[in-house]
């Protein structure tokens, strides 16, 4: 972000130095437009950089003059950026250190970690670092870092000093972030190839018109469900692009992910109704216990009973399973991984003999009441509607079934037939009202 002194921003503002410690610190001892006037000058490239302990009426100022502003850990507690040296302010708490030192064209480089008090301690070698022309490259191992799995965030920052004083930061801006990609082996226990070219649901569905919806962006290309040490990891393979054109914090905007669990497919228990707004339901004979759901800005796994395993009722409640999993978006490959805890399903759980429904949507921010954020179906496309639709209510919103290639029923039979209905309340119908899905189990993929 830059390097701020109290110097500076007091020539700034036209204040002394200890009037602007004060605004920031202690701005009950000053009058408002003082405390104002030092806030409007205190900008790094557009930014405000306090410190972590400013007092509240600073951030609501910045707040409400909609000012945006990045807090750092800066020593002591609650100064503005360097108050009595100068320092570079990353604008995130860094845990670790990769100090690469060059000496007469030679490189070292050592790990180094945060103690808590502005410290770095505990240095390890990096023996894996070059130095070409005016490049640098150094390998950090992931286990020296701490405890990082695929899907995390990482955020990086490079400071280039000279004779210990920092000359520049890489981005200037800000943090880069760096996504953790796939680490270790996954062993798989079911893998669908999916045709190429059905992502029209029941064999009618087109796409909206609006450029945003890129051909073959539903065409789900693989499914494959397998397991490392700790998770189930759902994958869901494209034939076409994955965008993020809205902006979404996993880099996924147009397409929604359904993974629904059968733990004991065939035996009759749990819900077949799939999540609001889906329009089909598991065939007879089967049910599901557990509902991954992904999207760009819902990522959410539910259970079809508050006890978890235990048989579910058709009219009941669904329940949000309080835990957290991981998604990985790689546009590069056309693959969004999902990796969910073995400890969310409960202890000893065998997921090769689970039955599986997976299905791709179309994400859509402003549903329908009782949708759960899918997009319609319409009967011609429009830019926001998909086209298509049968004349009937009950139709399924479902773009692409997971669903081996010389399969028998075929997806489209499979999302065709269902009685059709003119009701306007889905709450209304049961699951035998919808399109009837068959679970993946190890002997149907």
């Amino acid at each position: 972000m830059g390097r701020v002194t109290i110097k500076d921003i007091a020539e700034r503002a036209g204040v002394s130095k200890t009037a602007v410690s004060f605004a920031f610190n202690d701005p009950s001892r000053l009058s408002k437009a003082t405390v104002e006037n030092a806030v409007d000058r205190a900008t790094v490239d557009g930014f405000v950089v306090i410190g972590l302990g400013a007092q509240d009426p600073v951030v609501e100022l910045l707040q409400r003059r909609d000012i945006p502003f990045v807090l750092v850990d800066s020593e002591p507690p609650g100064r503005l950026g360097a108050i009595t040296e100068p320092k570079t302010l990353l604008g995130f708490r860094a845990s670790n250190l990769a100090e690469v030192r060059l000496e007469k064209g030679q490189a070292t480089a050592q790990l180094l970690l945060a103690d808590g008090q502005n410290r770095w301690v505990d240095p390890q070698p990096l023996p894996s670092v070059a130095v070409a022309d005016r490049v640098v490259e150094l390998a950090v191992p992931f286990e020296l870092i701490g405890d990082v799995e695929a899907g995390d965030t990482l955020n990086v920052i490079a400071v280039v000093s000279q004779a210990e004083r920092d000359l520049a930061t890489v981005p200037a801006t800000g943090p880069a972030q760096v996504i953790v990609p796939e680490l270790g082996a996954v062993t798989v226990l079911q893998e669908v190839q999916d045709p190429e070219g059905d992502d029209h649901g029941p064999g009618s569905y087109t796409y909206p018109t609006d450029p945003v919806f890129e051909p073959q962006v539903y065409d789900l290309e693989s499914f494959t469900v397998g397991v490392d040490d700790k998770n189930v990891v759902f994958r869901f393979q494209l034939f076409g692009p994955i965008h993020n054109p809205w902006g979404s914090p996993i880099n996924l905007s147009v397409q929604t992910f359904d993974v629904y669990i059968d733990v004991d497919p065939g035996a009759g228990t749990g819900r077949r109704l799939l999540l609001p707004g889906r329009n089909a339901a598991l065939e007879e004979g089967n049910g599901w216990e557990y509902a991954v759901w992904v999207e760009g800005w819902q990522q959410e796994l539910w259970s079809n009973t508050s006890a978890g395993l235990s048989t579910g009722d058709e009219a009941g409640q669904l329940f949000q399973v309080k835990a957290s999993y991981k998604t990985v978006v790689d546009p590069d490959r056309r693959m969004v991984t999902v990796r969910v805890p073995k400890s969310v399903f409960g202890e000893d759980v065998d997921p090769s003999k689970w039955g599986y429904v997976a299905a791709v949507l179309s994400q859509e921010g402003f549903p329908a009441p009782g949708v759960w954020r899918v997009r319609e179906v319409e009967a011609t496309a429009k830019q926001w509607r998909m086209g298509g639709a049968p004349p009937d209510t009950n139709h399924t919103r479902i773009v692409d079934l997971a669903w081996p290639a010389g399969a028998t029923p075929t997806q489209e039979e499979i999302l065709s037939t269902y009685p059709p209905s003119q009701e306007k309340d889905m709450d209304a119908l049961g699951p035998n009202d919808f399109a009837q899905v068959p679970p993946l189990t190890a002997g149907r993929s």
